[in-house]
């Protein structure tokens, strides 16, 4: 059941980030050319994430001793069977990374004008793009030394039969409280944590001073209604990963350390909503950013084309004033 959903929720996905991917090259924004960049990488991280949650069509699972991430689709043997399950973690760690920057940009660019004409250069976009390699290599290191499964986790997975489908061959990513449960291990882990929490904390403090800057701003109405469409639109953005990824595999986490199984509701309900992230994300941008919004309305013929409309007006005008004369 979980793989049906999954293939029609990801097909979806893959459809709506296309669509959007058309609009960025079919509609120029006006307004807010240089953030429209945002838009695409996280297109093209949602079309990533759709395409291995098909190939995958992964299950979040909790038992006595261990919490796995399993892949059950058509990519499930080994070795390639890691290969969307390793970027599906990725995916988890860059829906942060990407709206992290993205607070930046906007907090430089509203509130330190002066400091966002300096760090605008080739030098240093250069050294922005190496500091988000960095830490999603770290991120990558963590996960295959902390959660790639050795010899003993992985047989401790596959004598265990109450997950209701089978794990014999399948390739998984965990975490186990009886195996590899070392000082090192653990390091690593909080230190992940501790930037995932860096990066919340640095959404809050961004927020928080974004809104002060634009309460506070002699700008015109326009310019403020424009400002705080962004706002909350990156407000939403950051809200969604946090609703439709984090907090449900958070959840099945503790539930280890509260020595709870997960049941076949709770994994399905996590799967359909792995899913439902890239599903949302395209339409958020295109309800939150007018231009995207009036190209798609006009386009569906929802609405009508101000440039058309002024066409057709001003011949009738011309004709008007050459009958007075």
């Amino acid at each position: 059941m979980l793989s049906m959903t999954t293939y029609a929720v990801s097909s979806l996905a893959l459809m709506n980030n296309c669509v959007l991917l058309v609009i960025y090259f079919c509609c120029p924004l006006k307004n807010v050319n240089a953030y429209r960049y945002f838009f695409m990488l996280a297109a093209i991280q949602d079309m990533t994430f759709s395409m291995t949650l098909i190939l995958a069509v992964p299950r979040n699972v909790s038992q006595k001793f261990y919490f796995i991430f399993i892949s059950t689709g058509w990519m499930n043997e080994k070795p390639y069977g890691y290969i969307p399950l390793l970027l599906i973690s990725v995916s988890y760690f860059t829906s942060l990374l990407l709206v992290t920057n993205g607070f930046i940009y906007r907090y430089l660019q509203v509130c330190k004008t002066h400091l966002f004409n300096i760090y605008s250069t080739l030098k240093n976009k250069a050294i922005g793009v190496v500091i988000n390699l960095v830490l999603v290599a770290s991120h990558v290191f963590v996960v295959y030394v902390c959660f790639w499964p050795n010899e003993q986790f992985a047989h401790l997975v596959h004598q265990d039969n109450v997950t209701n489908f089978d794990v014999l061959g399948s390739t998984f990513l965990g975490f186990s409280t009886k195996y590899r449960s070392n000082w090192t291990n653990e390091t690593l882990v909080l230190s992940n944590l501790m930037i995932l929490l860096l990066m919340e904390y640095i959404h809050f403090f961004c927020a928080r001073k974004i809104a002060i800057c634009i309460r506070k701003s002699a700008l015109s109405n326009r310019s403020q209604t424009l400002q705080r469409q962004m706002f909350i639109l990156l407000l939403v953005q950051a809200v969604c990963p946090v609703i439709f990824l984090h907090i449900p595999t958070a959840a099945s986490l503790l539930c280890l350390f509260a020595g709870f199984s997960t049941t076949s509701t709770a994994i399905y309900a996590i799967g359909v909503l792995m899913a439902l992230y890239p599903f949302f994300n395209p339409l958020i941008v295109v309800i939150f950013v007018r231009d995207y919004r009036n190209f798609v309305l006009i386009n569906l013929r929802l609405r009508a084309d101000p440039q058309q409309t002024n066409t057709s007006i001003t011949p009738h005008k011309r004709l008007f004033f050459s009958t007075r004369e």
